[in-house]
């Protein structure tokens, strides 16, 4: 709902697109962008590959397909860690992402510890992770 000032009153009218609120989030987070259009592209929606048979495959270390499962598992561990703590914030002894600036409303407050963390988990190096992107929710 960050960036835009009338998505709870559309989301209960039903009339949140979830196409927008990608580009509203992505603000926030730049790792949600490049994992929502490969979460789109490659499994959400029907293609020719859903036609065909795929029997069990053995994998071997090193091989692009392992690369490719291990990087997409670490981009949607971090997204379900940041939204888990967020949701159950009152629950988290010590919160990385998230801190609460008045009644139901937070503001994403990384530090850079936080974001070296971030770093490590995506594989990637720090200057790839975003640490001016603070917004506020709620």
């Amino acid at each position: 709902m960050v960036g835009n000032d009338n998505a709870l009153e559309e989301f209960h009218k039903g009339k949140l697109q979830s196409s927008k609120s990608i580009m509203y989030a992505k603000k926030t987070f730049s790792v949600l962008g490049p994992l929502y259009g490969l979460l789109s592209n490659q499994f959400v929606h029907i293609g020719p590959e859903c036609a065909e048979l795929r029997f069990t495959e053995s994998y071997n270390q090193g091989d692009d397909d392992i690369d490719f499962i291990d990087s997409n598992l670490r981009a949607v561990t971090l997204l379900s860690y940041i939204v888990a703590e967020l949701v159950f914030f009152e629950q988290v002894d010590v919160p990385k992402y998230w801190e609460c600036i008045g009644e139901g409303e937070y503001q994403t407050s990384p530090s850079e510890e936080t974001h070296r963390w971030q770093a490590d988990l995506l594989g990637v190096s720090l200057e790839d992770i975003d640490a001016n992107n603070d917004s506020t929710v709620g």
